[in-house]
């Protein structure tokens, strides 16, 4: 090697030092005079590592760089950051590489700098990761534990990328989060990978999952079905009991006309019956003004009480009470209450009618709520209350009616609160628009609000109340589980989580048993 090209390479080396190996940290902020000397002393060199790139990068079409901490290719995708040494790029996440891509100085168009992402700082691209905190937001070291608010990104190969907090960074504990170790990226081989690990039991954790959600959505097609079915006996019944009305109300009105004819005459019978009660009725009516004659006074002698009574027979006795006529049995209920037959025929078809009419209120009722898009909920109104034994108390969830909490030590029940509606999914959730529920103007707390439930719908085999908390006074959360919260598991799925499925005609998953494997 030529002296002269010793001495490019050292000055290239001195100049953008930052793209061979990290800087030794440093404690205290760089002057601008600083700033200013290191630009124009880096000049050349950064010109002939620009040529130098250029000429590199037209003669190969994709080389890899340092993979294993985020660097693909120098083309493609990751163009914007091919000008990154491998210390630079650290910590930071693909999704942001585009953001991190270097910037020609505004006033130099040779000198590569970084623009923190707040916008308003431009530093040397040599100070991107050098263990000092240049940018006020902290975005220049997002490898190191220089900025106190920035985050380090796990990529954790294999497993599930994460970020963590950069003053953990280096600090001589190894981050469970950060499963490859790239946590204490400066004591190599201090921290085990342990992201294969534990991928096998992510996995086997998901293939669980996806079993249960495919025996609940199995259960939940049933739900379907049976409320679909539920839905169109419903329909017919209300259909029949309204043809009813009109004939029932034909019959009670000719009932009602024979009422009043039977009652009319039971009327004019009783004024007939009055009228010919002898006179002498009257007369013999003794009057409560005249005096009552007083009869002589009659001695008894209580010491001849014996001899004055007949001796005691108790065969005698029987004899009389056996020859006694029975008692004749007592008149209908209606005879006895005066009611006249015509009467009573009439009010049974009122009755009637009545009860048809209360029969199609409630049909008109159940089919007029909003089951959600399969009626599955139909199918579990039909099987009635859900129950949850939870601590102290039992906790009963009657959908579209009410829930209520019973003391298991005094046994009092405590309304929580009436149905009100069905709340929608937030950002991110599942279960669309019947996500959850919510139950309003339950009993009044003493001294406090009246309660009310907030009701959270999870996948669950079964309809279950899996728990009860109160995070704010008479403010209730329940998680209500039910088959009716499990989605249907698709084919990406299957495949994401390593399990086959067989599918139909209509590419529809057939439900089956998902078992996980160790090795996918």
């Amino acid at each position: 090697m030529s002296a002269s090209h010793s001495a490019n390479a050292s000055t290239l080396e001195r100049g953008y030092g930052s793209l061979y190996s990290p800087p030794s940290k440093r404690t205290h902020r760089r002057s601008p005079s600083h700033r200013t000397s290191a630009f124009s002393g880096r000049i050349p060199a950064i010109f002939s590592l620009v040529i130098a790139a250029t000429l590199l990068i037209l003669s190969l079409e994709a080389i890899p760089i340092a993979g294993a901490w985020g660097i693909d290719t120098l083309l493609g995708k990751n163009a914007p950051t091919a000008l990154l040494a491998e210390h630079q790029l650290r910590g930071i996440p693909p999704s942001k590489y585009d953001l991190y891509k270097p910037q020609p100085d505004p006033k130099n168009g040779t000198q590569m700098t970084f623009v923190c992402l707040s916008g308003k700082q431009r530093i040397p691209l040599s100070a991107l990761n050098d263990d000092y905190c240049d940018c006020d937001d902290g975005s220049d070291e997002p490898g190191t534990s220089a900025c106190p608010n920035s985050q380090f990104y796990c990529r954790n190969p294999g497993h599930v990328p994460t970020f963590i907090k950069s003053n953990r960074v280096n600090d001589g504990v190894c981050e469970p989060e950060c499963c490859d170790g790239s946590d204490e990226w400066s004591n190599p081989g201090a921290c085990p990978n342990r992201c294969e690990e534990l991928a096998k039991v992510a996995r086997a954790d998901r293939l669980k999952t996806l079993g249960s959600r495919i025996e609940g959505a199995k259960t939940r097609a049933e739900l379907t079905s049976k409320g679909k079915e539920l839905k169109k006996v419903k329909e017919r019944e209300l259909k029949l009991l309204k043809s009813h009305i009109p004939a029932l109300e034909r019959q009670l009105a000719k009932l009602e006309e024979t009422k009043k004819a039977a009652e009319a005459v039971a009327s004019a019978s009783q004024a007939s019956a009055s009228a010919a009660e002898p006179a002498s009725t009257a007369e013999a009516t003794p009057d409560p003004q005249a005096p009552i004659p007083l009869s002589p006074p009659q001695t008894f002698d209580d010491d001849d009480q014996d001899d004055n009574l007949p001796p005691y027979d108790p065969a005698a006795a029987l004899s009389v009470l056996s020859s006694l006529p029975s008692p004749p049995p007592p008149p209908p209920h209606q005879e006895s209450q005066g009611e006249l037959p015509e009467v009573a025929a009439w009010r049974a078809k009122d009755n009637e009618l009545n009860d048809t009419r209360n029969k199609i209120a409630e049909l008109e009722k159940f089919l007029g709520r909003d089951y959600g898009n399969g009626l599955e909920w139909a199918a579990v109104v039909e099987d009635g209350c859900i129950d949850g034994d939870h601590g102290e108390y039992v906790y009963t969830l009657c959908a579209f009616d009410k829930t209520t909490q019973r003391s298991k030590n005094s046994g009092g029940t405590v309304t929580l609160g009436h149905w009100g509606s069905w709340v929608a999914a937030g950002q991110g959730e599942s279960g669309g628009a019947y996500a959850g529920m919510e139950f309003t103007g339950g009993e009044t707390c003493w001294n406090g609000p009246a309660r009310s439930v907030k009701v959270s719908i999870m996948c669950h085999k079964e309809n279950a109340i899996l728990s009860v908390s109160e995070p704010a006074k008479c403010e209730y959360h329940m998680q209500l589980g039910s088959p009716i919260g499990c989605e249907p598991v698709g084919l990406d799925e299957l495949r994401e989580a390593g399990e086959g499925a067989v599918v139909d005609q209509e590419a529809q998953v057939k439900v089956g048993e998902v078992k996980g494997k160790e090795e996918l």
